[in-house]
C-alpha cells in the first residue's frame, strides 16, 4: 500500500500538479479532510501534495535589477505655445473728418511715424485762423485797456479820479487777459485737431487691414488701419500647474517650430490657475532670433530634477511607486511609494529611494516577496 501511495505522489508531481497556487491549498485540504468517502491514504496524498505546492509558491521570484543612477532621466517637458505681438492695434480717427488718402496697403511694413491716412482738415484750418484773428483783436483791446488804466491811476494821484474808477479799469484789464488765455487754449486745441487729421504709425509694424476707404466720413474712435507690431513680441503658453516649478528652475527653454529652436527667457507666470484644465499661463521673451507673430509651435524645456522613466512606475495598494531589492540572506522586494508620481508620466525621485531597482519581473511582485536577482 505504501508503495502505491508513493507512486501516486511521484506521478502527480511529475505531471506538474505543484503548479497549483498556494491559495488553493487550504481549500483542497479542507475538502480532503471533510470528505467521508476518501481512503486514509488519499488524505495523506492531499497533505503531501498541497504542502509541496505551498513550498513551491514561496520560491524566490527571478528578477532583474539595476542601480538607481543607471535609470535616472531628465525628462523633456513641452506644451503648445504661440507667438503673440504685444501691440495689435486698430489705429483710429480722433476727429470728425472725411478720408482723403490712405497711402498704405495690406502687407506694407511701416516705420514709427509713417503716414497711414490723411483726413480733410479744412474745418480745423478755419478754426485755427478764426482763433488767431480773435487773439489779435484781444491784443488790441488789452493794449487800450492797459493804457486807460495807467492814465486813471495818475489822475487818482491828483484827486481828479475816484478810486472806484481805477478799480473798474483794473477789472477790465484782468478780464481781457483771462479771455486771451481762453482763446489761446482754443487755438491750441484747433491746432491739435488739425494735426490729428494726419494719422501716423505709433510704432513700426506691418499693416494687417485697411478699415476705412477714401471718401468715407470717420468719427473719433472709428478704426482706420490695423497695425501689428513686429518687434514687441513674446511667447504665450498654458502649462500644467505641477510643471510650473520645473520651468522656473531651468535655463534652457526653447520655442520649437519646424525643426528650428528659438531660445527663450521666462518673463512671467500668471498667479492664477484655470480650473478647466488646472493650468497657468506663462509669458516668455525671445533672447535671440525670433519667428513671426502668430507662429504656433511648442514650448520645450528639460527638467533639472532627476526622474524615473514612466514605465518603471507601477501601482500597489492604490499608490504609485517602484520595487527595490533589500539585501540580506534572502533578498526581498520592497515597495517604495513615490508621492509625486503621476500615472503615465516620469516620476520625480524620492529622497528615500536608493539601491537596486527591480526592472524585469516587477509586475509579479508584492511587497516583501523573496527575489532572486539575475
Amino acid at each position: 500500500m505504501e508503495n502505491r501511495i508513493d507512486a501516486k505522489m511521484s506521478l502527480g508531481f511529475d505531471l506538474g500538479m505543484p503548479q497549483l497556487v498556494s491559495r488553493r491549498y487550504s481549500k483542497g485540504v479542507t475538502r480532503c479532510l471533510t470528505s467521508g468517502r476518501i481512503l486514509p491514504w488519499a488524505a495523506f496524498l492531499c497533505f503531501g501534495f498541497f504542502s509541496q505546492g505551498s513550498a513551491w509558491a514561496a520560491q524566490p521570484v527571478p528578477v532583474s535589477a539595476q542601480p538607481l543612477d543607471e535609470l535616472v532621466v531628465f525628462p523633456e517637458v513641452s506644451a503648445p505655445a504661440s507667438v503673440l505681438s504685444l501691440n495689435d492695434s486698430r489705429i483710429s480717427a480722433q476727429v470728425n473728418a472725411r478720408v482723403l488718402e490712405v497711402p498704405i496697403r495690406v502687407g506694407d511694413v511701416v516705420s514709427e511715424g509713417a503716414v497711414l491716412a490723411r483726413l480733410d482738415g479744412t474745418d480745423y484750418q478755419l478754426q485755427v485762423a478764426q482763433t488767431q484773428a480773435s487773439l489779435r483783436v484781444l491784443a488790441a483791446r488789452i493794449e487800450l485797456a492797459q493804457y486807460q488804466l495807467e492814465r486813471k491811476q495818475k489822475l487818482m494821484d491828483t484827486g481828479d479820479v475816484s478810486e472806484e474808477e481805477v478799480k473798474r479799469h483794473r477789472t477790465e484789464v484782468a478780464s481781457l487777459l483771462g479771455e486771451r488765455e481762453a482763446q489761446e487754449a482754443v487755438l491750441a486745441r484747433a491746432r491739435a485737431d488739425l494735426e490729428r487729421t494726419t494719422l501716423r504709425a505709433p510704432f513700426g509694424g506691418v499693416v494687417m487691414e485697411r478699415l476705412a476707404q477714401v471718401g468715407e466720413l470717420v468719427s473719433p474712435g472709428a478704426p482706420v488701419v490695423r497695425l501689428l507690431d513686429l518687434d514687441s513680441i513674446e511667447v504665450s503658453a498654458r502649462i500644467r500647474t505641477e510643471d510650473v516649478a520645473t520651468l522656473d528652475e531651468v535655463r534652457d527653454v526653447v520655442f520649437a517650430v519646424g525643426g528650428v529652436r528659438y531660445p527663450l527667457t521666462l518673463r512671467a507666470v500668471a498667479p492664477a490657475v484655470d480650473n478647466r484644465d488646472r493650468s497657468q499661463e506663462v509669458r516668455l521673451s525671445f533672447s535671440g532670433e525670433r519667428p513671426l507673430p502668430g507662429t504656433a509651435g511648442r514650448l520645450s524645456w528639460r527638467s533639472d530634477v532627476p526622474h524615473l522613466p514612466p514605465g518603471m512606475v507601477l501601482s500597489r495598494g492604490g499608490r504609485l511607486g517602484v520595487f527595490v531589492v533589500d539585501d540580506g540572506e534572502q533578498p526581498r522586494a520592497r515597495f517604495v511609494p513615490l508621492e509625486q508620481a503621476r500615472e503615465g508620466r516620469a516620476a520625480p525621485l524620492s529622497d528615500t529611494l536608493e539601491g537596486l531597482l527591480v526592472t524585469d519581473g516587477r509586475f509579479r511582485l508584492q511587497d516583501g516577496d523573496p527575489v532572486k536577482v539575475d
